[in-house]
């Protein structure tokens, strides 16, 4: 994955090495030296995701269990693991992707056990996660992208469709896309979501590319 900083600097994500950092005005990268050794004992050795926040922290990914964060302030990089005693703390999962809301919040999609949303008002972690005996909750355990659209709705693309979090509601609703509403089809994996300046919401999944249109039609295109 890539993400500029708060310099303008490209961080770009490696398997193997951390993230190195391209320079866009000259093109020269630099890797972080302590990688050149790939037996020895460093953290987020994979990183498989990079989001910068409106704060200018910059958040990793990685296979270590844990979330990364590269403060903008103090320039230190703080990890955020899982602990017994706090309910609140992150959980044993590999963050896969990364939003912000309005407030600040900082919403992490986990490769295992769902969703956690950081407040950084308490430094806490909310865990939700699918359970099929009630109804609420996320429609799989696996999300793989996270879209906020302009009314605050959040849009969560998992390994069975769609779970979209109505904030005045407070709980999760799963949008089904057609031709994938009945329950014996296999699950529709969603990977990612970008939104065009036509108004049309552009939905990548395992079907193809769904198009969700300005007055609210899905329109299929397999390529």
């Amino acid at each position: 994955d890539m993400c500029f900083d708060k310099n303008g600097m490209l961080l770009a994500g490696r398997e193997g090495g951390s993230t190195f950092t391209v320079d866009p005005q000259t093109m020269k990268w630099q890797a972080d030296p302590r990688y050149s050794v790939l037996y020895v004992n460093l953290p987020h050795l994979v990183v498989t995701r990079l989001f910068k926040d409106s704060r200018q922290h910059i958040w990793f990914g990685s296979w270590d269990k844990a979330v990364y964060r590269q403060n903008a302030v103090t320039g230190e990089e703080e990890s955020f693991t899982h602990s017994d005693s706090d309910p609140f703390s992150f959980g044993v999962d590999e963050p896969i992707a990364f939003n912000e809301d309005k407030q600040g919040r900082v919403w992490i999609g986990g490769k295992y056990f769902g969703l956690y949303i950081y407040d950084p008002v308490n430094g806490r972690f909310y865990n939700y996660r699918h359970n099929s005996a009630k109804e609420g909750t996320l429609s799989h355990n696996r999300v793989n992208c996270i879209y906020i659209d302009r009314t605050g709705m959040v849009w969560l693309g998992t390994n069975n469709g769609i779970s979209m979090y109505h904030p005045a509601q407070q709980q999760f609703e799963q949008q089904f896309l057609p031709g994938n509403n009945e329950a014996t089809d296999k699950p529709l994996v969603l990977y990612d979501f970008i939104k065009k300046d036509d108004g049309s919401l552009w939905i990548g999944t395992n079907e193809g590319v769904y198009i969700k249109t300005a007055d609210g039609r899905y329109l299929l295109k397999k390529f």
